[in-house]
């Protein structure tokens, strides 16, 4: 049985019961959103890069986005110590705006260009900055997107030890150039949390670029075209789906101005921020295992599937550090490309590789997602390559 309680003990324990004290009063003051705590850099990736007798480079990358999702970029910057010089990028994206979407990049990059008998090395060095905006039309599942730009781009040559460049390298003269973009990108595919590729769909993007000569009349025209379809083909293998994925790519340049379009090397170093836009840079023919320009020409294509398959999903962190891995997958691809002058044939397969790549999708700083590459490409002649890469390829 339960003894009643009285109307006097519970008086008594009310009184025992400590009076009430207010906290004191907390200055407080409202403020409106700043985005630099989630946009600053909280990660770091160290990068080398071997440019032969331009230089041996070593640096890092970051990139971020505010907790808004108004402001994304990508930077990285590098050094070499012999010869001294440096080079990076910065690429912004703002939808402050919400349509169109903004973007700012600037870049340079160093890259050989010979030498003589009496041991003069010259170098180059490409500047190139563009400005632009983009339309989007996006749905669940599929999007347009249309993007106008203004674009410069500069070239300058550098001898070692100092010469007249004229007595030693045709052609090395210092030159910019300013031109247009416009660029349409089209697609409708499948994707999800635990897919390891896009899926059950097709994208395409198209792309016309004019730029004129300053001090001359000398003018260039590019058209590019890439295309890519992503098929689940088998049934599932743990969390997910394996996908064929095959993509093809056209290039053709005219006018005056005697460049070209190279044809080789691994596609590294995009960021997807909005529907068929990257920052970063890519190659739009890319040929793994053999060296970037392999070959160059006015024209060139390239083509290349692959089999994307599951292969682990983590969700967990690495250890006690703010790296997290999220899932494993891994590809066996095959790759074609050639590249080639007008008037001349078109074999589209001087350059023949196939391989095997791992893929890796990480979390840096607990939230921002990047995906790492690793393989090996055996080219259809010379020995086997094993690269590195960020991003997703297509």
């Amino acid at each position: 049985s339960v003894e009643p309680v009285s109307i006097e003990t519970v008086r008594q324990a009310a009184a025992a019961v400590p009076e009430f004290a207010a906290a004191p009063a907390v200055t407080a003051r409202e403020t409106g959103y700043a985005s630099w705590g989630s946009l600053r850099p909280h990660f770091w990736i160290p990068l080398a890069l071997n440019n032969g007798d331009a230089g041996l480079f070593v640096g890092a990358a970051t990139a971020g986005a505010d907790a808004l999702g108004r402001y994304s970029y990508l930077a990285q910057g590098l050094v070499s110590g012999s010869p001294l010089r440096a080079q990076g990028s910065l690429f912004l994206i703002s939808n402050v705006l919400g349509s169109p979407t903004l973007d700012f990049s600037i870049s340079n990059d160093w890259s050989p260009v010979g030498s003589d008998s009496a041991g003069h090395v010259v170098s180059s060095e490409r500047r190139d900055a563009a400005i632009g905006a983009t339309v989007l039309d996006q749905h669940w599942w599929s999007f347009v997107s249309f993007r106008l730009g203004a674009e410069y781009q500069a070239r300058r040559y550098v001898s070692i030890p100092d010469t007249n460049l004229g007595d030693i390298c045709v052609g090395c003269n210092n030159r910019d150039r300013i031109g247009g973009v416009a660029t349409l990108a089209i697609g409708s595919a499948v994707s999800g949390p635990l897919s390891v590729s896009l899926q059950d769909g097709a994208r395409a993007s198209f792309l016309y670029r004019n730029r004129q000569e300053q001090g001359t009349d000398r003018w260039l025209s590019e058209v590019r075209g890439r295309a890519s379809a992503y098929l689940r083909l088998g049934p599932q293998i743990g969390f997910g789906y394996p996908v064929l994925a095959v993509r093809g790519a056209l290039g053709a340049l005219d006018g005056p101005i005697p460049d070209s379009l190279s044809v080789g090397g691994v596609s590294s170093g995009a960021m997807e921020l909005v529907f068929g836009q990257t920052i970063g840079t890519f190659r739009t023919f890319p040929v793994r295992g053999y060296p970037p320009g392999a070959l160059h020409g006015r024209r060139a294509a390239t083509f290349t599937a692959e089999y994307r398959v599951p292969l682990a999903l983590v969700g967990r962190l690495l250890g006690h550090l703010p790296i997290g891995a999220d899932k494993f997958a891994f590809s066996v691809f095959g790759d074609l490309g050639d590249a080639w002058n007008p008037g001349e044939p078109a074999p589209l397969n001087r350059l023949r590789s196939v391989g095997l790549e791992l893929v890796g999708d990480l979390t840096i700083s607990y939230d921002l997602p990047l995906r790492v590459r690793v393989g090996v490409a055996q080219p259809a002649t010379g020995q086997a390559t094993v690269y590195g890469g960020f991003g997703a390829d297509f």
